[in-house]
């Protein structure tokens, strides 16, 4: 029989959306669950809190369903950090933190001066320098042992980063395409450069319009011939003037 977990226990949930693949992080549940072998197909999906992600619209943690698949216990306290006596080396598969979230990885090299760790994450193969205390030990959780064991390993009844990617992921793209939403803000946009489009194209004819016009006063500006003033009227004689009365 599969672990049960309880609504309110911590458990760690499975990066599966596009830049968080090969993390994990921490996530209240809230509601009971029962876990799923990794090779079993379900679409059962749990109610869960993410301690470390804050909602869009600031009201809070942010809640998401996600498939039971995603989910495995909380990685236990006595093997988050290494021991006294148990040193990471180079080529060693580890989990960094960095961005409030677990990510898989493998040290490339060790800095003995300033005690930290360079690790080359596998999302992105990108190197991230870490201290001792941000670094934890990759572990594996056996669904039917119910125990954790070291590394991330293909067993079949193991909850590993590497199945969840081959598995839940498909299940979560083969969801997002059934339950695709309309991209509004798409369509604005296609609206806008409809508009746009067409204005440009009102502008380009009304330009064209206002050359012709303007070649077309040009032309019968040209063509009329300019009038001779007409000559000037001759002028009349002065009216005689009568003479002076005699005194």
């Amino acid at each position: 029989m599969f672990q049960t977990l309880k609504s309110g226990d911590i458990v760690e949930c499975a990066g599966y959306e596009e830049g968080f693949e090969y993390s994990w992080c921490h996530a209240q549940l809230l509601e009971d669950i029962t876990l799923i072998h990794p090779t079993v197909p379900s679409s059962k999906k749990v109610r869960i809190r993410f301690v470390d992600f804050i909602a869009e619209n600031g009201g809070g943690n942010l809640e998401e369903n996600v498939y039971i698949c995603f989910i495995r216990p909380e990685y236990p306290a006595e093997k988050n950090f290494f021991c006294s006596n148990e040193s990471p080396f180079i080529g060693q598969e580890v989990d960094i933190f960095v961005d409030d979230c677990w990510w898989n990885g493998t040290i490339q090299e060790i800095s003995s001066q300033n005690e930290q760790y360079c690790v080359e994450t596998c999302i992105d193969k990108r190197l991230h320098w870490v201290k001792l205390i941000h670094i934890r030990p990759t572990l594996s959780y056996n669904v039917e042992k119910k125990i954790w064991e070291k590394g991330s390993c293909l067993n079949t009844t193991h909850i590993t980063l590497a199945r969840i990617q081959q598995l839940g992921r498909e299940r979560f793209k083969e969801s997002k395409k059934v339950q695709k939403p309309p991209k509004k803000r798409n369509s604005a946009l296609k609206n806008n450069f409809i508009l746009n489009e067409e204005k440009k194209t009102y502008l380009a004819e009304n330009e064209s319009h206002k050359e012709l016009e303007k070649q077309r006063q040009l032309n019968l500006s040209s063509s009329v011939q300019p009038q001779s003033p007409p000559p000037p009227l001759p002028q009349s004689p002065p009216l005689p003037q009568s003479p002076p009365l005699p005194q």
